[in-house]
């Protein structure tokens, strides 16, 4: 590779560190790809796990995710669990710091990388 998953685990490192509450998310467009990218980054950056997690939607039920986003600082999920936390308020938009995404070419139209950028957009504009 080209280093893309190295850069975004450094980067997400110093987010943790520059923004001691602020939560950090990692979306990839499929379950296998956001375990893939969880190890990936845990590898290189060695964020503690207490504060990682992995959601995806048939790993982790909406009854639990507001608990889920409470707790913990770095998340790895598919982009439909963050566009339907944002919206359904499970998740703070004004809590995110960063959002990090693989595949970003997928990002058009409607897909659900879209709909969160816009969601996050339309309450602040403090992340990156």
């Amino acid at each position: 590779g080209l280093g893309k998953t190295f850069i975004a685990a450094v980067i997400m490192y110093n987010y943790y560190r520059w923004f001691p509450e602020g939560k950090i998310v990692f979306m990839c467009p499929s379950k296998p790809l956001v375990d893939q990218q969880l190890v990936a980054c845990q590898n290189i950056a060695g964020m503690p796990q207490s504060d990682t997690i992995l959601m995806t939607g048939s790993a982790t039920p909406t009854s639990k995710r507001k608990e889920l986003w409470d707790s913990h600082r770095a998340f790895f999920v598919t982009p439909q669990i963050l566009s339907n936390d944002l919206e359904s308020g499970l998740c703070s938009p004004k809590s995110i710091v960063l959002l990090i995404f693989d595949e970003a070419h997928k990002a058009q139209k409607n897909f659900a990388y879209c709909k969160a950028v816009k969601k996050m957009a339309s309450v602040t504009r403090h992340f990156r």
